[in-house]
């Protein structure tokens, strides 16, 4: 296996094991571990898994035994959810470089006679290094490209724009691009995305670097993301989605995280950005539609505190509120009325699945931003643990369809990134999406197996 193709099954068995050991593993042995690294033989046979554990030595020697008598559960899981041409036998090391950073650091706070703070939500070293390359490579950057996700959302086009306009003010040459089949929703466009680009000339991406914000996977800058990838360099990959591929040459993945513009403003900080007004309110923007107005389980006393902080630096928060959250088109008022027809609840109420049709769009004149947020609707009803919200084929330009995407939300019981990732797709455990090419009755029947599975395992 190549190089390339062998660094991003590390990448994604790191991710897959860190949520397994996290959500999977009760055997009370198992302390605080951390996955540091993944590595894998050419071959696929075999897989070291380096970790730390917070604790004594005691303690790191019961968590390491007990992770090797968990091996067969860890293992199923990547299996299941990575489906590589041959599952690995997992062995577990001390990764004991995080000894050694904790003692310099400790070494460095005595020396500067006081304390080291650590910025909110960068506690991990390793998480602190892919910061500081993410960094390193933006200041090296003269001219670069912003892409974002297909159907983008608030925290998407919110981090796009405040993006352009940070790496304008150090003086660099910004890009921005969307694939040509996306539309902006309309809650959102009030943000300056800098006259965004519906398609690239590869010829033209040459001594460019690519920055691309709020994407899982590679796949989900569209239909150019080959181009993208292989002419633009370095690639330089920015996201909260604790599944992401880590498709870049430099890499900065925190699943703890609100949003990816709570990601950003760090890189701003260490970049010595000025968080005027504009870049403040598309940093606001990212930050309140990912946090569901600061309701969501993402909502951490770190995103409270950015709220707070861009507010200070000039947002109009009435105004934000008015713009996103109070401007409804009557077309998709509309829609949500024959989203609502189409509910059908299975598995005793706990999971509740709605479609729009091709007529249902042009019922509305609506196009595929016309349903972002209705999902929203299916799953505020009174015990819904798992909403579906299937987007029927649309037709394209050339005259093709394009696939049925499918939105999942889940109140936390559920994990719905585990189920999008069994159709290549991906996102949060409360909220994740993916393409499907069957029919909308195959892919309801696919959600309910799932997750009728996943509460029975629950419940088990």
């Amino acid at each position: 296996m190549r190089g390339g193709r062998i660094r991003r099954v590390n990448e994604a068995m790191r991710a897959v094991l860190s949520d397994a050991i996290a959500t999977e593993i009760k055997d009370p042995r198992v302390g605080f571990v951390t996955v540091t690294g993944v590595k894998t033989s050419p071959d696929l046979r075999h897989a070291r898994v380096y970790v730390s554990v917070l604790g004594s030595e005691r303690r790191r020697e019961r968590s390491l035994r007990a992770l090797e008598r968990a091996h067969g559960v860890l293992q199923s899981r990547i299996a299941r959810e990575l489906h590589l041409k041959r599952t690995p036998q997992l062995s577990f090391l001390y990764d004991e470089t995080l000894d050694q950073a904790m003692r310099l650091e400790e070494l460095m706070s005595r020396e500067q006679d006081a304390p080291v703070e650590p910025q909110p939500g960068m506690t991990d070293i390793a998480l602190e290094t892919d910061l500081e390359a993410v960094v390193a490579a933006l200041a090296a950057a003269d001219r670069v490209l912003i892409a974002t996700h297909e159907n983008p959302d608030g925290d998407a086009i919110g981090s796009m724009a405040a993006a352009s306009g940070a790496l304008r003010q150090l003086g660099k040459q910004v890009r921005t691009y969307l694939e040509p089949e996306s539309t902006i929703p309309h809650e959102v466009a009030f943000l300056d995305t800098g006259g965004v680009e519906r398609h690239v000339d590869p010829a033209t991406l040459e001594g460019w670097t690519l920055l691309a914000l709020d994407c899982g996977n590679e796949r989900r800058l569209g239909g150019q993301y080959t181009d993208l990838l292989a002419h633009c360099e370095p690639v330089i990959d920015v996201d909260h989605h604790h599944d992401n591929s880590r498709f870049g040459a430099v890499n900065l993945i925190d699943g703890r995280a609100s949003s990816t513009a709570e990601i950003l403003v760090r890189i701003f900080d260490k970049l010595a950005v000025e968080l005027s007004p504009a870049i403040a309110e598309a940093l606001y923007v990212g930050l309140v539609t990912d946090t569901g107005r600061f309701q969501y389980r993402t909502t951490s006393p770190a995103a409270l505190r950015l709220g707070a902080r861009l507010v200070e630096a000039g947002v109009d928060v009435h105004k934000v509120f008015e713009r996103v959250f109070e401007s409804v088109q009557p077309g998709k008022l509309r829609l949500l009325g024959r989203v609502i027809d189409h509910a059908v609840p299975y598995c005793d109420g706990r999971l509740l699945i709605s479609h729009v049709s091709r007529d249902d769009l042009a019922l509305v004149e609506g196009d595929e931003a016309t349903t972002e947020g209705l999902i929203d609707h299916l799953r505020a009803v009174e015990g819904v643990q798992v909403a579906g919200l299937i987007r029927e084929q649309v037709p394209l330009a050339d005259g093709s369809l394009a696939p049925n995407r499918v939105s999942l939300r889940s109140r936390g019981l559920i994990d719905v990134s585990a189920i999008a990732r069994l159709s290549a797709g991906g996102g949060h455990k409360q909220a994740a999406g993916f393409s499907h090419a069957g029919s909308v009755d195959d892919i309801r029947g696919f959600i309910v197996s799932e997750v009728t599975a996943q509460l029975a395992e629950s419940a088990a």
